[in-house]
C-alpha cells in the first residue's frame, strides 16, 4: 500500500478520481465535478488555504481510496477538514468495492496517510454518514467518531399515485386547500428549467434573494453573503454547469415565484439541499410544502429510489421520512 498527494486538482487527478467513482460509495458532494467548483469557487478566496488529496493504492497499484482533503485557516489556525466544507452535507472518502467491505484495510490506509499529513494545529472531520443509500460507510468504523446531528431520507415509492395514496391525510388536505386558494389569486405551476436559459437564471436569482430574505429575518448567518458560495451556487465553475446533476426549480402563481430550491440527483437519489420561499404575503400558503410535494413527484418521475432531506434535525422532515 502506498500513498500519492496532490497539492492541486488537476487533470492527472480528475483521471484518478472518476475512475474510482465508478466503484465507490458516495454521495453528489463526492462528485469531481462538485469538488472542483467548489475549489475553485470557495477554497481559492484565501491564500491560506491549499488542497491535500490522497491517493491510496493497493499491493496491486490499483487506486483503492482517495481521502478528499484540505487545509484551511480559521480564526489564526490551520485546520485539516474535508473538501467541500460549508456546502456538502456529507463527508467522506471515496473508497473502492474492493476495499469497502474491509475495515482493518481502510483502518491501516488511514494510520499510513498520518506520516502524510502536512502541519496543522488540528484536524476536525465532520458529517461523516453512517451511511449512503443501502450501503455502509466503512470509514465510521475505520477511525474514532463521535456521533453528532441528524439526518433523514425517504425511500420512494414505485409511482406518483402510490406516493399520493401514502401521503398523510393532513397534509394532503391542507395542501389542496392552499393550492385551490393560490388558484383563485393566478395561475399555479411547477417549473424545472434547462441550466443555462434564462428562465434558469430567472430563478436562481429569485431562489438566492429568498434565501437571503429568510436569513436576515431569522438571524442565522447569511451563508450566501460570501461572494465564493454564490459563484459555486449560480453555477460559475466550469464542472457543474455542464452535468447533468444540478436540479432548480420553482413554484410560480400567476408569474410570480414563491418557492424555489436548489438540488441535485445523483446514483438515484434526490438531494433536497437549498429550499427557499417568499416572505411575503402568498407565505401564509405554505409555498414551501407545496414545492417540496412536487419534488417528491419529480423525483418519482425522474426513477429515483431515494428523497435525501440530507442533515438537519428539522421536525417537519420527520413527516415525510422512513
Amino acid at each position: 500500500m502506498r500513498i500519492e498527494i496532490h497539492n492541486e486538482i488537476n487533470e492527472k487527478l480528475a483521471a484518478i478520481w472518476k475512475q474510482l467513482e465508478d466503484e465507490s460509495v458516495l454521495s453528489i458532494f463526492q462528485k469531481f465535478e462538485w469538488i472542483k467548483d467548489w475549489v475553485d469557487c470557495v477554497l481559492t478566496e484565501s491564500q491560506d488555504n491549499s488542497v491535500f488529496v490522497a491517493v491510496v493504492y493497493d499491493e496491486n497499484e490499483s487506486v483503492s481510496i482517495i481521502f478528499p482533503l484540505c487545509v484551511r485557516r480559521f480564526l489564526g489556525i490551520n485546520v485539516l477538514v474535508f473538501l467541500g466544507g460549508g456546502i456538502s452535507d456529507y463527508h467522506l472518502p471515496l473508497v473502492s468495492a474492493r476495499f469497502g467491505t474491509n475495515v482493518d484495510k481502510v483502518r491501516k490506509a488511514w494510520i499510513l496517510l498520518q506520516h502524510f499529513l502536512p502541519k496543522v494545529d488540528a484536524i476536525h472531520l465532520e458529517k461523516i454518514p453512517e451511511r449512503v443509500g443501502a450501503r455502509n460507510v466503512t470509514l465510521i468504523d475505520a477511525i474514532p467518531v463521535v456521533k453528532q446531528g441528524e439526518a433523514f431520507s425517504m425511500t420512494l415509492p414505485r409511482s406518483i399515485a402510490e406516493f399520493e395514496e401514502k401521503l398523510k391525510k393532513r397534509i394532503k388536505q391542507d395542501s389542496n386547500r392552499q393550492i385551490k386558494r393560490l388558484t383563485e389569486i393566478g395561475e399555479v405551476c411547477f417549473i424545472t428549467p434547462q441550466v443555462g436559459s434564462a428562465e434558469f437564471d430567472t430563478i436562481l436569482n429569485a431562489f438566492i434573494d429568498q434565501k437571503r430574505a429568510r436569513y436576515s429575518m431569522t438571524g442565522v448567518p447569511d451563508l450566501l453573503a460570501n461572494d465564493g458560495v454564490q459563484c459555486f451556487y449560480r453555477l460559475k465553475g466550469d464542472s457543474l454547469v455542464d452535468s447533468d446533476c444540478i436540479h432548480l426549480s420553482a413554484l410560480k402563481v400567476g408569474g410570480t415565484i414563491v418557492a424555489a430550491h436548489w438540488g441535485a440527483v445523483e446514483n438515484k437519489t434526490f438531494f433536497y439541499l437549498m429550499p427557499s420561499y417568499t416572505q411575503g404575503e402568498l407565505r401564509k400558503y405554505s409555498p414551501g410544502r407545496l414545492l417540496l410535494i412536487e419534488l417528491i413527484k419529480n423525483a418519482i418521475g425522474l426513477g429515483m429510489e431515494r428523497f435525501d432531506f440530507t442533515v438537519g434535525g428539522e421536525e417537519y422532515k420527520k413527516d415525510w421520512c422512513d
